[in-house]
């Protein structure tokens, strides 16, 4: 699967994380919340699953997911990529698998460590280093979150969403002086992109 670049963006004065497998990952955890704490409509559950490699072939379950076998699939699938790292730790795509998996069940730590370690192989791997922004964005480590998204645009000067989610971390101290220029300039330099419309939305929900 191909993973695309992630934005963190600012809407309705609240920080969120959006991008094809943020949503989905994100989804997947809010999906597995509500079930824990109350049974949903079955219908009402497959409408919100995610078509992800954790929830893939999970709706021709004809009753619909429950909370077990929602559970019980991630999990599976979560010891699977640990068995599979611990055979092979070279093979960089369950490594990375791995991380994400950790990211999205509340273990930061350990996936800060599977994503530094792809990048110790290849230190100029975009969609690892906007993976290990994200973690740290979630974490509320700002400044680490910063230097990360630094680099990615130094790897990648007009990497748009990277520069959209500089202008987020600044937001999000407090900065937003700095933020608007730079989403100012985000609209600018790419007009009629999605980060140029994102960029807008922001700017106008600035205080």
């Amino acid at each position: 699967m191909k993973i695309k670049p992630l934005y963190i963006y600012l809407t309705l004065a609240l920080f969120i994380v959006v991008g094809i497998v943020a949503t989905n990952y994100l989804s997947q955890d809010k999906v597995e919340n509500e079930i824990v704490d109350k049974q949903m409509p079955n219908d009402e559950i497959h409408k919100n699953l995610p078509n992800d490699d954790i929830h893939k072939g999970m709706g021709n379950n004809p009753g619909g997911p429950s909370k077990d076998n929602v559970k019980e699939e991630f999990w599976k699938n979560l010891e699977n990529l640990k068995a599979d790292v611990k055979k092979n730790p070279n093979d960089t795509a369950k490594v990375y698998q791995l991380a994400n998996y950790y990211s999205q069940s509340h273990k930061p730590e350990d996936a800060i460590d599977l994503y530094n370690s792809i990048l110790k192989k290849g230190p100029k791997r975009v969609d690892v280093l906007m993976r290990l922004g994200l973690v740290y964005f979630q974490k509320h480590e700002y400044d680490n979150c910063e230097t990360v998204t630094k680099k990615i645009i130094s790897i990648e000067p007009n990497n748009s969403q990277a520069i959209y989610n500089l202008g987020a971390i600044k937001a999000t101290q407090g900065k937003n002086a700095e933020a608007k220029k730079i989403w100012n300039d985000i609209v600018k330099r790419f007009p009629g992109t999605e980060a140029a419309e994102f960029a807008k939305s922001s700017i106008a929900n600035l205080k």
